[in-house]
C-alpha cells in the first residue's frame, strides 16, 4: 500500500529542514553534537536516536527518520527544531542537498565522489568522510589571501594551477586544470569537503601558489603558520574554562579561521573581530554567536542553562561590546548614532559602508546585529519586517505612518524604507 499523503507531506517538510540545516553556516559547529544533547530527556526522538550525532541524524535521511518515529506530532517537533537550527540568518545559497554532495558552488562544480567501482556513494558515506581540519583551512586561507592581494594577481589569475604543480608528486587533474581565479572562487571550507582532497593535495596546492608567487618576485615564507600574531599587546586568545559547554570548542575553531582572514586588514570591523578576546571569554563569545543565529530558545540547552540565565548573560555581553568595540570603530559609531535617530533605517544600509569585502558577509552581519543591540537600537515592527529596519526611537513609526495617511510625502518621511514596505506599513 502506498504511503498516505500526510506521511509524504511530513517527510517532505523534514527533508526541507534537513537540507536547510546542512546548508547552514553554523552546521559545522553543531554536526558532532549528540541528538540527546539537543532534546528533552524521555522524548521519542531521544529513545530512537539518542546515540546519533546531528550529522548522523542528517545522514539517516527524512524517509528513514519518518518510518522509525511513526508519530506525526514528534516528527513535526523534530522538523521545527531542525528548521530553527538551520537559521536563515546564516544560511548561504544552498550548496548541498541530502542526496547530492557537493553541489554547484559559484562558477565551479566539484564532481560527486564515487566508490572504488565507480558507483556513487550514499550521502551518509560521503558526508562521514568529509575533512574538516581547522589547521588545513587556516593554511589555505592564508595562502589564498597572499595570492589574492599580490600585485601580480591580475596577470596570473587566468593561468592554470597545473602550470605550477609538482608533476613528480601527487596528481589531481581536476585541480590542475583550474585557473587560479577558479580555485579562489571555491570557498576553502567547500574545497575541504571533497573526499579526494587529502593533506598531500592541500600541500601541493599551497606549493603551486608559492611557486607562482615566487615566479613573480613575491616573497612567501616557506612555512605557513596556522596560528597568527596580531598587533595587540598579546596573542588574541579567548580565556577558556573547564566548565565551558561542549559547543564552545567548535565555535572557537570557527573564530580562528576568521582570524586568519582578518590578518593584515585595517577596517573597523576587522579590528573589532580581532579585539573580541580582549574583553570576552570563550563562553561569552559562543553565547553571542549562537544567540544571534538561533535565538534564546534553542541556544539555552546548548549551554545547559535556562533562557532566563542566558538572557541575563547576554545583557552583560552586550554591555562589554558597547564599552569596548566602539572605541576602535569611531566611524561606525558616528554613522550609526546619526542614522538611528530617525524613524528607521534599513539594516543593509547600516552595514553597507562598513562591510569588509574579504570577510564572510554573514558573519559580519551577525556581529553588526549584536553591535546594534549593544547600542540599544531596536527593530521596527518585527512582526511585519523582521529585522530589516532599526531605530533608537521605535515610537516614531506609528506617528510617521499617521502623517503619511494624512497626506504626508512617504519618501520624505520614510526615506530609508523600501516602497513595498511602506505599502505594508500603510495597509
Amino acid at each position: 500500500m502506498s504511503r498516505s499523503k500526510k506521511a509524504k507531506a511530513l517527510e517532505e517538510e523534514l527533508e526541507l529542514a534537513l537540507t536547510r540545516l546542512l546548508n547552514s553556516y553554523q552546521y559545522r559547529n553543531l554536526r558532532d553534537l549528540k541528538v540527546a544533547y539537543l532534546l528533552p530527556e524521555g522524548s521519542i526522538i531521544n529513545s530512537l536516536f539518542k546515540e546519533h550525532s546531528l550529522a548522523e541524524l542528517v545522514g539517516e535521511g527524512a524517509a528513514k527518520i519518518v518510518s522509525e518515529i511513526d508519530d506525526s506530532n514528534t516528527i513535526k517537533k523534530l522538523t521545527e527544531l531542525l528548521y530553527s537550527l538551520g537559521s536563515e540568518n546564516f544560511a548561504e545559497q544552498p550548496t548541498a542537498k541530502l542526496d547530492e554532495l557537493p553541489a554547484q558552488m559559484e562558477e565551479t562544480v566539484l564532481p560527486v565522489d564515487t566508490g572504488s567501482e565507480g558507483e556513487e556513494k550514499s550521502f551518509k558515506e560521503r558526508y562521514e568522510e568529509r575533512k574538516n581540519s581547522v589547521e588545513d583551512e587556516l593554511i589555505l586561507t592564508d595562502i589564498y589571501n597572499k595570492l589574492r592581494s599580490a600585485a601580480c594577481f591580475d596577470s596570473v589569475k587566468n593561468l592554470s594551477v597545473g602550470r605550477y604543480w609538482d608533476t613528480n608528486g601527487v596528481r589531481d587533474p581536476f585541480l590542475e586544470e583550474m585557473t587560479f581565479a577558479q580555485l579562489l572562487s571555491i570557498k576553502v571550507e567547500h574545497l575541504l569537503e571533497k573526499r579526494s582532497i587529502t593533506d598531500t593535495k592541500i600541500s601541493a596546492v599551497v606549493d603551486a601558489i608559492k611557486r607562482c608567487l615566487a615566479g613573480h618576485d613575491v616573497v612567501v615564507d616557506e612555512e605557513v603558520e596556522p596560528e597568527r600574531e596580531f598587533s595587540f599587546d598579546n596573542r588574541c586568545e579567548f580565556r577558556t574554562g573547564s566548565g565551558d559547554a561542549p559547543i564552545v570548542a567548535p565555535v572557537l575553531a570557527e573564530y580562528k579561521v576568521m582570524l586568519a582572514s582578518v590578518s593584515g586588514l585595517h577596517s573597523e570591523i576587522a579590528k573589532i573581530i580581532q579585539g573580541l578576546p580582549k574583553y570576552l571569554t570563550a563562553g561569552e563569545y559562543a553565547k553571542l554567536w549562537l544567540i544571534e543565529v538561533y535565538g534564546f530558545k534553542y541556544s539555552a540547552p546548548l549551554f545547559s542553562i535556562t533562557e532566563k540565565h542566558l538572557k541575563q548573560s547576554y545583557s552583560e555581553i552586550l554591555e562589554k561590546l558597547k564599552e569596548n568595540a566602539f572605541k576602535i570603530a569611531p566611524l561606525l559609531n558616528a554613522h550609526w548614532e546619526g542614522a538611528l535617530n530617525s524613524v528607521g533605517i534599513n539594516f543593509e544600509s547600516l552595514c553597507e559602508a562598513h562591510l569588509e569585502p574579504l570577510l564572510n558577509k554573514e558573519y559580519q552581519k551577525m556581529l553588526f546585529k549584536a553591535l546594534l543591540k549593544a547600542l540599544k537600537a531596536e527593530t521596527i515592527k518585527p512582526e511585519l519586517f523582521g529585522e530589516r529596519y532599526w531605530t533608537f526611537a521605535p515610537e516614531l513609526f506609528p506617528v510617521i505612518v499617521e502623517k503619511i495617511k494624512a497626506g504626508g510625502n512617504a519618501k520624505h518621511l520614510m526615506p530609508f524604507f523600501d516602497e513595498e514596505d511602506i505599502k505594508i506599513a500603510l495597509s
